[in-house]
């Protein structure tokens, strides 16, 4: 049977900082992602479909899904694990793991349209990611700074934000902002503690994803990469 290899680094780098000078800044996340690098083996079978064999480090609280099912983990070593199952070969296949420890979440898609190489290696973004918050009187702010991709990325903050415990819109209560160089993707958010308590308001959770699409129709792959930190 062919194997075809594909191999993903996923790393990432968010960093909060504050704008104000004078506000005391707290590291939230430093240092690289914990879930990855991620190799992934697949086996042509004789039915059609494919058989993925995944080898990846992580925490040893990981789990997994496919297609929306548990899939099992198995501990390699203190630091490596994996895990086998079926995908389709027209058919994308959502691979997500997550760890509660380590609060983080990465969703990889991959559709393998068609085969015309035996071996695919390729590696999808790699990002530095640190995050800090920092207060001002009654003002908090995140920052994250996203540096050192090998691709372009899509980062955005999500907030689930509820009053009288009904959802509203982030926007009513949070300040979004964004600045792209060359070299760094910085975005904020900020909030007013006290305004919000005021009307009842409640921030229930905020995560910062980062997203990036790849496809090479020469190999007949596409990997969609969603990375996302929980924060509250």
């Amino acid at each position: 049977m062919a194997k075809v290899h594909l191999s993903l680094v996923l790393c990432m780098v968010i960093l909060f900082s504050c704008p104000n000078s004078n506000a005391e800044r707290i590291n939230v996340r430093s240092g690289k992602a914990k879930i990855g690098p991620i190799q992934v083996t697949v086996t042509r079978l004789q039915t059609g479909r494919l058989w993925c064999s995944i080898r990846f480090s992580g925490p040893v609280d990981t789990q997994g899904k496919i297609y929306n099912h548990r899939i099992t983990i198995n501990q390699v070593s203190d630091t490596e694990l994996s895990s086998e199952f079926e995908v389709y070969k027209y058919e994308a296949g959502a691979l997500i793991l997550w760890s509660d420890t380590a609060s983080e979440r990465l969703g990889v898609i991959l559709a393998f349209l068609y085969m015309t190489t035996d071996q695919v290696d390729e590696i999808i973004p790699s990002c530095d990611v640190n995050i800090t918050r920092s207060d001002h009187r009654d003002t908090t702010t995140y920052s994250a700074f996203v540096t050192n991709c090998m691709a372009p990325i899509y980062e955005s903050f999500i907030p689930d934000v509820t009053k009288d415990n009904k959802s509203v819109a982030s926007r009513d209560y949070l300040d979004t902002g964004r600045q792209e160089t060359s070299s760094v993707n910085m975005t904020t958010v900020s909030f007013n503690s006290t305004v919000m308590s005021n009307e009842n308001v409640v921030l229930n959770s905020l995560m910062f994803r980062i997203y990036s699409y790849q496809d090479f129709p020469l190999k007949g792959l596409m990997l969609t990469y969603d990375r996302q930190y929980s924060i509250l």
